[in-house]
């Protein structure tokens, strides 16, 4: 935006130049017919209106013509900033989706593996709902169940042992759903 404006203001220079200097020849011009042959000496005047003025001219169109030449420069840094701009623009959304996609794959194992270790855990106690009392007659462990004691204590065995199962498939699910992943 400064760039824009020292142009600006370098164009606005120029046409004020070239309108004094025209300005300055129209009235240099009266004042010839006004003067008094051999007596007024105008060579000042007239040496300024033909040398000085048109090289102020002159050298404010080179100022303007080297800015303008850089104003294509300009702009050619400009569309390199758009264009990194954007190209970080893109990294970032890449990025981005990358953990939107490995954000969506960890919901998915976990919701696989919550679901296949209560599938599992309710099969187990379906199948062999007695597994937990085998296991533990293998180790020589009883639990008296005709006492409400033992009962409760066998029942809380139990669940721990089918929700052992259900854990146990759950993190194998996890682990498998895991390699699958990375391979797709």
């Amino acid at each position: 935006l400064q760039y824009a404006e020292r142009v600006w203001d370098i164009q606005n220079q120029l046409t004020t130049i070239t309108i004094n200097t025209d300005n300055f020849i129209d009235r240099l011009n009266q004042l010839k017919k006004l003067s008094i042959k051999n007596i007024d000496d105008l060579t000042f005047l007239e040496q300024f209106s033909s040398q000085d003025c048109q090289t102020d001219r002159k050298q404010v169109a080179y100022d303007l013509e080297y800015v303008t030449i850089n104003k294509n420069l300009f702009s050619q840094r400009i569309e390199t900033i758009r264009g990194l701009v954007e190209i970080e623009g893109q990294r970032q959304q890449i990025v981005s989706d990358r953990a939107e996609r490995t954000r969506d794959r960890n919901t998915t194992i976990l919701v696989a593996m919550v679901g296949s270790g209560l599938a599992v855990s309710g099969i187990s106690a379906q199948i062999k709902p007695t597994a937990a009392k085998d296991v533990l007659n293998h180790f020589n462990i009883t639990f008296n169940e005709t006492l409400v004691p033992g009962a409760i204590e066998l029942y809380i065995v139990t669940i721990i042992f089918h929700a052992t199962v259900g854990i146990i498939f759950a993190f194998l699910i996890k682990w498998i759903a895991q390699r699958f992943s990375r391979y797709s």
